[in-house]
């Protein structure tokens, strides 16, 4: 039994080098860069066989010039560059905080996204090439995140009170009513002097 069991665990070993050898070139073919040179540098070790671990290790290296990589920035609605907010990359988080060094992330199209506390988030669909290395994208922020129950008042509406409506000052119009109702008691009075005069 002992002398079997280093036998066996050799064996596994091989089955698992040459299952990672399979399952990365799979995730290469799919464009899946990253987990695929984990599978490669899985089915690289010594313990594999030499022709499956000296082809991972070509593999991985293939891979290590082929994958893109990102430089992720973000500037304010006044142009200034910030660095305290967070990056997603198809909503798996790409970076806590933007240090302008460039991160690996497979080709293809993704949906990139940065958040901050105060903002509104940007985010911008991207394609990403193959071999392209240290591609720069910058994402402003535009808006301010609105807080929650905020609402739409204008400044200084309603400073006048309740007596200002739709079409201009309440107070306005009491007035006019005032003015019209003056000068028809002056009518009135004016009617009854007449009428007394002449009834004499």
């Amino acid at each position: 039994v002992l002398l079997a069991s280093p036998a066996a665990r050799a064996g596994d070993s091989k089955a698992e080098c040459v299952s990672a050898s399979e399952q990365g070139q799979q995730l290469r073919d799919d464009g899946k860069y990253l987990r695929a040179r984990e599978q490669f540098q899985a089915c690289s070790r010594p313990v594999c066989p030499r022709v499956v671990s000296s082809l991972c290790t070509q593999w991985a290296h293939e891979l290590d010039e082929n994958t893109p990589t990102l430089v992720v920035g973000a500037r304010d609605a006044q142009g200034v560059d910030v660095v305290d907010a967070h990056a997603t990359l198809d909503g798996a988080t790409l970076v806590d905080r933007l240090d302008g060094k460039p991160v690996a992330v497979d080709p293809g199209p993704h949906l990139l996204r940065v958040t901050r506390e105060g903002n509104a988030p940007a985010e911008q669909k991207i394609v990403v090439r193959a071999g392209e290395r240290s591609r720069v994208v910058t994402l402003t922020f535009v808006g301010s995140e609105a807080p929650v129950g905020a609402g739409t008042t204008t400044p200084g509406a309603g400073a006048l009170g309740p007596d200002t409506g739709a079409h201009g000052s309440s107070g306005v119009g009491r007035v006019l009513t005032t003015g019209v109702l003056g000068v028809v008691a002056l009518g009135a009075i004016a009617s009854g002097i007449y009428l007394g005069l002449h009834s004499t």
